[in-house]
């Protein structure tokens, strides 16, 4: 009986997001900060990094990633802690818009230079389909 409850806890999607969005879980949040261009004006954050999937259909999610943060805002060595809806590729566009500096972080004051930091990005879908 406890194996089954254990398997179906292991089973609920919202369970790593729950946890990744736990201020006491891990590092503190920062706050992202997106460079603006013509994409990203017309479409909001993060831009051109929208997973084409979920805008195909029309799809909003949520991502949190886990990042070094310099003291310029530059997020390096990046790990996706979760996302939801999973299997649209939110995780991976919030990776690729701070690997290519599309995405940075406002420094906190007292964070040591390459600090540990969590980033919450939501994908806000405004061409919903159906």
């Amino acid at each position: 009986m406890l194996l089954t409850i254990a398997l179906l806890a292991a089973l609920v999607p919202t369970t790593s997001m729950q946890v990744a969005l736990d201020p006491a879980a891990g590092p503190p949040f920062a706050e992202p900060l997106f460079r603006r261009d013509n994409y990203a004006e017309e479409y909001g954050p993060p831009g051109a990094y929208w997973p084409e999937r979920a805008e195909r259909q029309g799809v909003s999610g949520k991502a949190v990633i886990q990042c070094a943060l310099a003291a310029s805002g530059a997020l390096t060595s990046c790990t996706l802690l979760a996302e939801d809806p999973p299997t649209y590729g939110f995780g991976e566009g919030l990776l690729r818009a701070a690997q290519a500096g599309y995405m940075k972080a406002r420094p906190k004051p007292g964070l040591e230079n390459g600090a540990q930091v969590r980033i919450v990005v939501e994908y806000r879908n405004r061409h919903k389909h159906g």
